[in-house]
């Protein structure tokens, strides 16, 4: 199970068909458009967001009519106050800077009665092979995972933490569990075609063509060890 299928997990909880307008922030190239928009009436308003202008072209390349794209800070959310009577994140907010802003602004632009879905990576890296992996790779190219998402993900990262994290601000009846997604991937081919398309890989490869062979043997190496030597599937735990 991949990122895209933990609106799978969450989505049937969020009662989407009595939903009237929906927001998503972190949107990235729209992944989780089309699930939200097949759980949801014709006539409920869903507004995708992110603050990416790649990820923005993408999600404007996605036609339906009750659906718009805004560009939105995801801790300063250019939205009046109870606009919205569901708020999605998935994946997204523990990369805030101030995630207790991000929560407090999801807070003040939700309906009385509004829900909130949110998914982040769960906490434990012996769980979340996949996170161990990009920590890998990402030191390799000079883009180690900011110490900012590694203390956001040492409270948000364990259900029980981050449902009194999410309490603080105001919401009640907070429901939190762990969920394992799993990518179907069974050979280190095929992974690293994966880890390989992922952007900051791909640009770096582009510019540092003398280091791109390096790159590749280090992501199969680690690949190889994981689904071959371990044979443990490429996952993370999410809250």
């Amino acid at each position: 199970m991949t990122s895209t299928k933990l609106y799978q997990e969450y989505l049937p909880f969020m009662k989407m068909g009595e939903a009237t307008s929906v927001l998503e922030t972190g949107s990235g190239p729209g992944n989780g458009v089309s699930a939200i928009l097949k759980s949801i009436s014709p006539s409920c308003k869903f507004t995708a967001t992110d603050i990416s202008p790649g990820f923005l072209d993408e999600l404007k390349k996605i036609n339906a009519e009750n659906y718009s794209v805004e560009e939105a800070n995801i801790e300063e959310l250019p939205f009046p106050k109870k606009t919205f009577d569901r708020y999605i994140s998935n994946m997204a907010i523990h990369n805030a800077a101030d995630p207790q802003k991000a929560f407090s602004e999801a807070y003040r632009v939700l309906k009385n009665g509004g829900i909130l879905g949110v998914s982040t990576f769960g906490g434990n890296e012996k769980t979340n092979n996949y996170m161990s992996l990009m920590k890998n790779f990402r030191a390799f190219i000079g883009q180690p995972y900011h110490d900012s998402i590694l203390n956001n993900l040492a409270v948000m990262g364990f259900p029980e933490s981050f449902r009194e994290f999410v309490k603080r601000v105001g919401f009640q009846r907070v429901l939190s569990y762990s969920a394992i997604s799993v990518y179907p991937l069974s050979t280190p081919e095929e992974a690293a075609d994966l880890f390989l398309s992922f952007g900051p890989f791909e640009s770096f490869m582009k510019n540092n063509p003398d280091k791109a062979g390096e790159l590749e043997n280090l992501v199969m190496s680690k690949l190889y060890e994981c689904l071959i030597t371990n044979g443990t599937p490429i996952g993370y735990e999410s809250s």
